[in-house]
């Protein structure tokens, strides 16, 4: 039963890297920090 359902959690993650939403965010983030510091 676990060895069914190792491969469904690598197709999930696999179709929603996690690690491109985070890096995502990141980039996001610190560029709308540094947005506001070129503004000040």
């Amino acid at each position: 039963m676990s060895d069914k359902f190792v491969p469904d959690i690598r197709k999930h993650t696999l179709k929603i890297p996690v690690w491109h939403v985070m890096t995502g965010i990141f980039k996001f983030l610190r560029d709308k920090i540094s947005d506001a510091h070129i503004q000040i």
